[in-house]
């Protein structure tokens, strides 16, 4: 997401490898950060336990792109160039995480969904790196 927000600040071309289908599962930062201070604070035995840290939401490509162009767009005037090339060797198509276990042992529960994290995200790096 950084990478496209900054080529969409920029005015670049946002290039999707393949046809946009592959699934990602999104996390905004604070939420990673909320599940290693509940592990890094648990009173439970958890030493050694692996979790999965996301929110239990796939999203493609395609929707994510098309959401940063129209948050882009919507917010700075500029246009949003969005193209498609070659897929690249050994992408993964789907990629999402159950985060059962990480409610269940450290009471974990995203508090952001896609579009308030990528709002926050967007508002970030326009406020950090363009908005001169």
């Amino acid at each position: 997401m950084a990478k496209f927000f900054k080529k969409a600040l920029s005015g670049e071309v946002l290039e999707i490898y393949g046809d946009g289908t592959q699934t990602r599962d999104f996390i905004y930062i604070d939420d990673l950060i909320q599940a290693i201070l509940l592990s890094a604070n648990s009173h439970k035995n958890i030493g050694g336990e692996i979790f999965q840290i996301a929110t239990f939401k796939e999203t493609t490509v395609n929707e994510i792109a098309q959401k940063i162009k129209e948050i882009v767009e919507n917010n700075t005037g500029k246009r949003v160039k969005i193209i498609y090339t070659k897929p690249r060797i050994g992408d993964v198509k789907r990629n999402y995480s159950d985060i059962s276990k990480a409610k269940r042992l450290l009471g974990y529960e995203p508090k952001y969904n896609l579009e308030k994290g990528l709002l926050k995200t967007f508002e970030y790096f326009y406020k950090k790196f363009f908005k001169n």
